[in-house]
């Protein structure tokens, strides 16, 4: 009876904790369309400033704020389980190595570090939310041990089977890699454990965390197949073990980077149901030196292909009447060498899979949309 009313427990936790996700990343969704306006307008009036240097001071400041905004936005979709990861077959034990100098760089000389290395297969994941992850994980115990202490991270490989029924109301049977980080902090009593992972739920003092960090690792770790759990005693530590799905026999995959030319000369549809943006990217586009085109809508977009030769169609993704996904494919039947960029705002939150698709993500800056055009040019 006892083990059956934890396993209940366990699945309303996971199912309250992704309706706030879900509620998190829709607010996520509309702060980027907005500051997508706010970012493009700044590097705009930057690009061609000829003013006095006290206003360009003023200009760059506030871009440099709408810009830190947009981290916000990223780590809410984080939160959300919604932000754009990439996943390939990755060494996390190799990561984790690489990653130790920044580690202890980051909590201090006080707290000794250490690795416990036991596990062999590689997992799946993104490299970069994996160490975004760790991070928080890192931070998260070096406040728990202001006078010092120790930090261990350790590594293995776990089998989940069907005799692990706390695990199974979460995970997949099968093979994990369990990463686990634990501190000789100061612990959590158990009613702030079990709402640590809710956003915006922090203990520390105003101004010293957003309560987003645990957020983003258990966003992270579900959004990647696996799972997060908290294991604290008051006064003695806390263990929160991170669980990513193996990929064995997977060699790492390499990405090779792609060399950027310059294709001035391309012409580009952009097509964005918000006009301001739509506005703000197309000038931007002009002023890189291409021909551009606009439509508000996918039945527009469609009869100016019909009437232009077009090398790029630049969509949102999210549109009312005709999205960019079946944009792209109707558009391509009009003009088969047809390369495509996607935008995306938040595609993932209404079920639209991204996945071996070139997207940029909003909101973004010149330089950014420069470099994916020509990246989807060269494709």
């Amino acid at each position: 009876v006892t083990e059956r009313r934890q396993l209940d427990e366990r699945i309303r936790e996971t199912q309250k904790l992704e309706a706030l996700g879900l509620l998190t990343g829709g607010l996520a969704h509309d702060f980027n369309n907005l500051l997508g306006i706010i970012i493009g307008n700044l590097d705009l009036s930057l690009s061609d400033w000829q003013g006095d240097e006290a206003t360009r001071q003023a200009i760059d400041s506030a871009l440099q704020a709408a810009l830190r905004g947009a981290e916000l936005t990223k780590s809410l979709l984080a939160v959300a389980r919604r932000q754009p990861l990439a996943p390939t077959s990755i060494d996390v034990l190799q990561v984790i190595r690489e990653f130790l100098p920044l580690i202890q760089v980051t909590v201090g000389s006080a707290i000794k570090v250490q690795l416990i290395e036991q596990a062999t297969s590689p997992a799946r994941a993104d490299r970069a939310g994996l160490e975004a992850a760790i991070l928080n994980l890192v931070i998260n115990s070096r406040d728990a041990m202001p006078q010092g202490g120790s930090l261990t991270i350790k590594i293995r490989e776990q089998h989940v089977s069907s005799e692990d029924t706390m695990l199974l109301a979460i995970l997949a049977p099968g093979c994990y890699i369990a990463i686990d980080v634990t501190d000789t902090g100061m612990g959590m009593t158990p009613e702030v454990a079990e709402r640590a992972f809710e956003p915006f739920f922090t203990t520390k003092e105003r101004g010293r965390g957003t309560g987003l960090g645990l957020a983003m690792v258990y966003g992270f770790a579900r959004q990647s197949g696996g799972t997060a759990q908290i294991y604290s005693t008051s006064g003695l530590g806390t263990t929160i073990r991170l669980y990513l799905p193996c990929t064995q026999g997977v060699v790492p995959e390499v990405v090779s980077p792609v060399p950027l030319a310059a294709r001035r000369e391309a012409r580009i549809l952009v097509v964005d149901d918000d006009a301001d943006l739509l506005q703000i990217t197309a000038t931007t586009l002009h002023n890189l030196g291409y021909t551009v085109f606009t439509a508000t809508a996918g039945k527009v977009a469609l009869t100016i292909l019909q009437d232009e030769a077009i090398d790029l169609l630049l969509t949102d993704v999210v549109m009312p009447e005709m999205d960019g996904r079946t944009l792209a494919a109707a558009a391509q039947q009009i003009s088969p060498s047809l390369k495509v960029l996607y935008m995306s705002g938040f595609a993932a939150l209404q079920g639209t899979d991204m996945s071996n698709l070139a997207v940029i993500e909003k909101p973004f800056r010149a330089s950014t949309l420069e470099v994916a055009v020509q990246e989807a040019l060269n494709a």
